[in-house]
């Protein structure tokens, strides 16, 4: 699995992750001294007054469950589970493009521009398609104009990759078709007849029913050759700016 999908959403997840801990500190352990005490007091009760040894075990793993539980169930509430859930997605789709490499397909994930990122380009023989990832177990709701659901609208940003794709591509010499694509996960993914629709010229597709999208892709757009100038396109533009990155957080 690449460990560039999902890669922005995973840090700021752990980053709220650690603001939420820092903040909370003492809660958190008030928290896990309370049930420390609580199981103490049970195995006691289990060895001394009871005489029971394998009770004061059941006890002693009960409560030890029982307080993974609760921080769990209390670091829930750091807001960071919607960024978890965006980097699992995109881990998904990235891994459905990976499946496909012995028909000639690469995916390229994470290309950061100023600003924001292309979660993925996945480039065979079918063409090139920048992918918008988005999870959402908020129901969505396909309209003519887009669509309706938790965040601004994603088709617009699926158009807006795609252009800036084909631009970066145009200005290395490469001049093909990039088709906007927006693979939507969870449980708020609308059912779609044969797993996607067209919004203009965005293709909505559910990853649930990805392989029913596959399966009407067209015949070959691409050649080998062509495959492969968008691809070392991509992985240098990628190189370069994972060292520009690099050598600005350094200073």
């Amino acid at each position: 699995m690449s460990k560039r999908a999902g890669r922005r959403s995973f840090q700021e997840a752990k980053r709220i992750r650690r603001l939420f801990v820092r903040e909370n500190a003492k809660s958190l352990s008030v928290l896990g001294v309370f049930v420390v005490i609580i199981a103490i007091a049970v195995v006691l009760v289990e060895v001394l007054v009871l005489r029971s040894k394998a009770g004061a075990w059941f006890a002693a793993g009960a409560a030890t469950a029982g307080m993974g539980w609760a921080v769990w169930y209390l670091l829930e509430f750091d807001g960071s589970r919607r960024l978890r859930d965006a980097g699992r997605a995109e881990q998904l789709t990235s891994g459905l493009f990976r499946k496909l490499s012995d028909g000639g397909w690469y995916v390229v994930d994470h290309i950061e521009f100023a600003g924001f990122d292309v979660d993925h380009v996945a480039v065979g023989p079918a063409g090139v398609f920048a992918v918008e990832t988005k999870h959402t177990n908020v129901p969505w709701k396909v309209t003519p104009a887009g669509l309706e659901g938790p965040y601004r609208d994603p088709v617009f940003q699926a158009r807006e990759n795609s252009r800036k794709i084909r631009l970066l591509l145009k200005s290395e010499g490469v001049s093909v078709p990039v088709t906007p694509a927006l693979m939507l996960w969870g449980r708020g993914a609308p059912r779609l007849d044969a797993g996607c629709t067209v919004i203009g010229d965005v293709a909505v597709v559910n990853g649930n029913q990805v392989d029913e999208w596959l399966s009407e892709f067209p015949e070959a757009q691409l050649d080998q050759g062509a495959i492969e100038a968008v691809r070392e396109v991509l992985q240098r533009f990628v190189e370069r700016r994972d060292s520009y990155i690099g050598r600005t957080a350094i200073r």
